[in-house]
């Protein structure tokens, strides 16, 4: 049966409850690492390609990380260039 409803959120009752309040538990810690990763990759990804002439970070970055970044990503303040998977 499907554990997830259509917003795709775990059913946390088809599990024993300590499993349950474990994997809360590992979720919050992965989101959080997350979400503190993204930012420095961000910053060290921003850092970069103020370096490099222009037109050369989105071919570095398809070429290293297999996605393609959006235009102007770093310019948007969110200190994240977007990126799209290949």
């Amino acid at each position: 049966g499907c554990l997830s409803n259509a917003n795709g959120i775990f059913d946390y009752t088809s599990i024993p409850s300590d499993v349950a309040e474990e994997a809360r538990a590992v979720a919050a810690r992965i989101r959080h690492t997350m979400r503190v990763s993204i930012g420095e990759i961000g910053h060290e990804l921003c850092a970069i390609k103020s370096r490099m002439q222009h037109g050369m970070f989105a071919a570095w970055f398809k070429a290293e990380f297999s996605m393609i970044p959006t235009p102007a990503a770093c310019d948007s303040g969110s200190g994240f260039p977007d990126a799209v998977l290949m």
